[in-house]
């Protein structure tokens, strides 16, 4: 949904069109290897019983080696850096002393990387059946006596104003109205952000508070953007050759969203730019 907020034909592009280029994206990859590692730890630890110390050089292990058959440039997110960044943030967060713990579920694993799958009750234009919403937490978490989502986030740089650009982010609202789904009520969200600096590793953690008016609020926004996505699709449907008649392209933030260009940006600045596109990218 954050990428039909920037713009509507760069979404049709790429979760519709399914257009695809092979592309290095150092910040994603570490970051996502990153991710896995804690899992992995947190897993070994209390779902298989390891102890803590292996638990952590094992997950540093893994990172350092999944980030070994990349090609590197930024020497700041390197193998090595990405597996101490690690280290450290079992050394701030301990597996054995955190305040934060794993829920427990049923099946008597604990909610780590916990996915889920929601059925809407919009349609797919196309098949009929009812769309789906899906993805996973990094963690359900009981933390001084109530239940919280936990979301690691890595960064270069953590700026003064970090608790009040977290404390309305659409991607944590989205994760505490599926909790609710779920049946688990939670408080908000604990953000880690790790940064990895020239210095050294520092980290925070932020409180983010998400109330019921804000997840109902949310909901209904996430709602008539679905309906809206889906009636452009199908007047799409109507006229193949003029989608971007219905999938209007923005022309603003979207353009340059995390500091790149859009991919498709040649879609837009040329008449010629679909044969461009059709060149240099490929349909999944």
């Amino acid at each position: 949904m954050s990428l039909w907020s920037e713009c509507e034909l760069k979404w049709f592009r790429a979760r519709s069109q399914n257009l695809r280029k092979y592309s290095f994206n150092i910040d994603l990859t570490a970051g996502g290897t990153f991710a896995a590692g804690v899992e992995l730890a947190r897993k070994r630890f209390y779902n298989d019983g390891l102890s803590e110390h292996d638990a952590v050089e094992e997950a540093i292990d893994f990172v350092i080696d999944t980030l070994h058959d990349q090609e590197f440039q930024d020497s700041l997110k390197s193998p090595e850096r990405m597996g101490l960044l690690l280290k450290k943030y079992f050394e701030k967060w301990s597996l054995g002393h955190d305040e934060v713990t794993p829920l427990k579920l049923k099946s008597g694993n604990y909610a780590i990387e916990h996915k889920f799958t929601i059925e809407l009750p919009i349609n797919h234009p196309e098949l009929g059946v009812p769309l789906i919403f899906k993805g996973k937490l990094d963690m359900l978490g009981e933390y001084m006596g109530r239940n919280w989502i936990v979301d690691e986030k890595t960064t270069k740089s953590m700026p003064k104003n970090q608790a009040d650009l977290l404390a309305v982010s659409g991607q944590f609202v989205g994760y505490a109205w599926a909790a609710r789904e779920l049946g688990i009520e939670t408080q908000g969200v604990l953000v880690r952000k790790c940064a990895i600096q020239t210095a050294g590793c520092k980290f925070e953690q932020y409180e983010v508070p998400i109330t019921d008016y804000m997840i109902d609020l949310w909901y209904e926004s996430f709602i008539s953007k679905l309906g809206l996505m889906v009636d452009k699709y199908k007047a799409k449907m109507l006229d193949e050759d003029n989608f971007k008649k219905s999938f209007i392209p923005d022309f603003q933030s979207g353009c340059t969203s995390f500091f790149r260009p859009c991919a498709f940006r040649e879609g837009c600045s040329s008449k010629h730019g679909e044969k461009f596109i059709k060149a240099e990218f490929k349909q999944l």
